[in-house]
């Protein structure tokens, strides 16, 4: 099979699913389970585009002081998927 996508499509889809909030919220709910094991990670993803609105200069491990974005993330230890997912912005601190 053959997909053939114009340069513009995978964008968009992205940028649909990343502004309904509600569809992210429904999918992480749907993953929840009872598990008794979670890892929680901060990750910084570093950007120099002028179209990120939660891109901050912040605080981070690396000491590289560019715009970045954090990315909260919970795992299930148990199911070993991921239970949570939300972009933060820049300037939240990672907390060792």
């Amino acid at each position: 099979m053959e997909a053939h996508l114009s340069p513009n499509t995978p964008t968009d889809i992205l940028r649909d699913t990343g502004s309904d909030e509600g569809a992210q919220m429904d999918l992480f709910q749907s993953l929840i389970t009872r598990s008794k094991k979670l890892a929680f990670d901060l990750s910084s993803i570093f950007s120099r585009s002028e179209n990120l609105n939660m891109a901050a200069k912040g605080h981070n491990g690396d000491h590289i002081y560019l715009p970045q974005i954090n990315m909260a993330l919970a795992f299930d230890l148990e199911q070993y998927r991921p239970v949570f997912l939300k972009p933060l912005e820049g300037s939240v601190r990672d907390v060792k």
